[in-house]
């Protein structure tokens, strides 16, 4: 996959960093296709675990323990 950003210049897309190839591995997924899976079912797991915490705290004022992913 090949985009442009405002400055016209076409960007290589990396389907195994953070920005727009993680894109292009989504939709390779999507279509069927071979794809780089840079984080698995136990990395969005702990993410979410995160996440949830962090939502938490908030509400409450205090730290949250980060739960349901431990041994993983």
């Amino acid at each position: 996959m090949c985009i442009r950003d405002r400055s016209r210049r076409p960007h290589r897309l990396d389907p195994s960093g953070r920005g727009p190839g993680s894109l292009d591995a989504f939709v390779r997924a999507c279509r069927g296709e071979p794809f780089y899976c840079g984080a698995g079912a136990t990395e969005g797991l702990k993410t979410v675990a995160t996440i949830e915490a962090l939502y938490r705290s908030l509400r409450s004022g205090q730290p949250e323990r980060v739960s349901g992913c431990h041994g993983l």
